[in-house]
């Protein structure tokens, strides 16, 4: 039929040229006769009959010892070279005379499902990335407006701190002249009034100062006056300061130094709070007749300072939680002091605006070890 509208010719040149329909003809001494464009492609062996691979090509030539020319077979042939790559077809074998016609074809009904397939997946990633950029838009949204509730936050938590800071101030002034004043007389159980009043106050201007450094610090204003110091010297001041708390305690308080001095570049004060707050802390839980250790050391570019505790010491699973602001262990101070959960979020602030590191190692029940190390030059 076809021949009434395509001459020998053009179906010849059809054959040869098709990448879809994959057509050899070998004979049955195995000598190659004829591939077309397609099968060219998929035979690249030496040996043109053994890139019949399964069925083999002498399964097909036994099959075709005992038929007439025609189609001896109907079914999947896996064809290629055996030392490499290959590929299975849907394919018809002919015997016609002393030759084998293989003709192999892709499977078009799959190659479309599969090109489908594809455009499904295509279709799907392109929703999918519709949707990550709405997301992402949202998600920046939402953030921005997070930012800007977290920096009115930081202003009015400072404000309010600031605010409060010069009446406590002035309630704690108040109870310590009352208290150390010899001309007032005041009764014993007034005069523990007075000391419960001296108490909180202090704490609360303790726990307003915290405040307001750390919504100074979260708004970004953390300002550093960076100046050369003797560290060395800094460590002893804190240390001093530190020994009368520890006194309190019963708890010996030891300094681990072997340099007369150490120069180095940070802010004096800030330095100084974090000093305060980890030696604080050390003494803070620990329990009487334990010892509490500032030991500091020297590398060729950093120094390194190390308060090491005997105290009852931090839960592995809960080391995560310090120096995050509000955050609170579940260790408990060993005299009844209180906690802000603000010192050790402040101090890694501070430590880390000097571009230096913070850390610690813990063990419940046999103490901690609070370190930070600072570039020294």
């Amino acid at each position: 039929m076809i021949e009434r509208f395509l001459d020998k010719s053009i179906l010849e040149t059809i054959l040869n040229e098709s990448s879809v329909t994959n057509i050899g003809v070998i004979s049955l001494s195995g000598e190659l006769l004829y591939l077309n464009k397609g099968m060219v492609r998929i035979i690249n062996c030496n040996n043109h009959s053994s890139c019949i691979i399964n069925p083999s090509f002498e399964e097909f030539k036994k099959k075709s010892e005992d038929v007439e020319d025609g189609l001896i077979y109907t079914g999947l042939i896996t064809i290629g070279n055996p030392h490499k790559n290959n590929q299975s077809y849907q394919s018809k074998v002919y015997k016609a005379g002393d030759s084998l016609i293989f003709v192999a074809e892709y499977i078009v009904d799959e190659l479309i499902s599969f090109a489908n397939q594809i455009s499904d997946i295509n279709r799907e990633v392109t929703n999918l990335q519709r949707n990550l950029i709405k997301e992402k838009k949202e998600l920046n949204k939402a953030m921005h407006i997070l930012e800007k509730l977290n920096q009115e936050k930081n202003e009015l938590l400072g404000i309010a701190a600031h605010d409060l800071r010069n009446p406590i101030g002035a309630i704690k002034s108040f109870s310590e002249l009352i208290l150390e004043d010899k001309d007032y007389t005041v009764a014993d159980d007034l005069k523990d009034i007075i000391k419960m009043i001296h108490k909180s106050s202090d704490y609360m201007l303790y726990l307003i100062t915290n405040l307001l450094d750390i919504s100074t610090i979260e708004a970004g204003k953390l300002t550093l006056s960076i100046k050369e110091w003797d560290y060395l010297e800094l460590v002893r001041e804190s240390f001093n300061i530190n020994r009368h708390y520890a006194s309190t305690k019963k708890i010996k308080l030891f300094l681990d130094i072997t340099n007369e001095s150490l120069l180095i570049k940070i802010d004096h004060n800030k330095i100084m709070q974090v000093l305060n707050n980890l030696i604080g802390n050390a003494i803070k839980y620990s329990p009487e007749n334990t010892e509490v250790i500032v030991r500091i050391s020297e590398t060729s570019n950093s120094i390194k300072t190390e308060i090491v505790d005997q105290g009852v010491g931090i839960a592995g699973n809960e080391l995560n939680l310090l120096f995050k602001v509000f955050s609170k262990t579940s260790s408990k101070p060993t005299g009844n002091e209180v906690s802000t959960g603000l010192g050790l979020a402040i101090s890694k602030r501070i430590i880390e605006g000097h571009d230096g590191t913070i850390g610690v190692e813990s063990k419940i029940g046999e103490g901690s070890t609070f370190w930070f190390i600072l570039p020294s030059n």
